[in-house]
């Protein structure tokens, strides 16, 4: 009996043609957007055509065994084709404040890191885009013991509060 037999004989039936169409379909455009780099630091999104689409996103930084966490550290990568406009992430947290922008799309090198060193909680992280035009990106995101992206990681939870 082959496997298809087997499955079909237990109840599990093989997903229908057009089934596997679509989920190949999105699987190719999910990895086109730059989702198929997702893991468990990465926070991939859209923002849509209008100017001020914006994402708001927060990230609670806790201590998981690591030790406590002393900074957030973000950077993004704008994943879209076409140059304008651009992408940037904007953190905050109590009284500080950071800023990064990828200069350039489509490539694989995300924006400079920044980081906010206000110890464990919420952070607030926004995306932002420059103008006008529908932009893909990926979000990473790090929280850890120490000032500046220093120490070793600690645990995080990402919220997408609003997605635009």
């Amino acid at each position: 009996m082959s496997g298809a037999q087997r499955a079909t004989s237990r109840g599990l039936a093989r997903p229908c043609s057009r089934m596997r169409g679509v989920l190949g379909a999105a699987l190719a455009a999910l990895a086109a957007f730059g989702a198929s780099a997702a893991g468990a630091h990465s926070q991939p999104g859209t923002l849509g055509a209008s100017a001020s689409a914006t994402d708001y996103h927060q990230v609670t930084c806790f201590d998981d065994g690591s030790g406590a966490p002393a900074s957030l550290v973000v950077s993004i990568l704008d994943a879209s084709p076409g140059a304008l406009p651009l992408v940037s992430v904007h953190v905050r947290r109590a009284s500080s404040l950071a800023t990064a922008s990828d200069d350039a799309t489509a490539d694989a090198v995300p924006s400079p890191d920044v980081a906010v060193n206000e110890s464990g909680g919420a952070y607030d992280v926004l995306v932002a885009k420059s103008g006008s035009g529908a932009k893909f990106y990926t979000l990473e995101y790090h929280c850890t013991t120490a000032p500046d992206g220093g120490g070793v990681h600690t645990g995080s939870l990402l919220t997408t509060l609003q997605s635009q």
